[in-house]
């Protein structure tokens, strides 16, 4: 079916969620915060 079939990249979410809110002028704080949670993994 595929002779040569090729990689896919695929972009891990994080790339997305920080892009997001990087374009509204958030911290990773503001984030955590609107969703009542954490920052970091600790």
């Amino acid at each position: 079916m595929f002779e040569n079939p090729k990689p896919v990249k695929v972009n891990p979410p994080g790339s997305l969620i920080s892009r997001e809110w990087e374009a509204r002028g958030w911290s990773q704080k503001d984030l955590a915060e609107i969703m009542a949670t954490r920052t970091g993994w600790k």
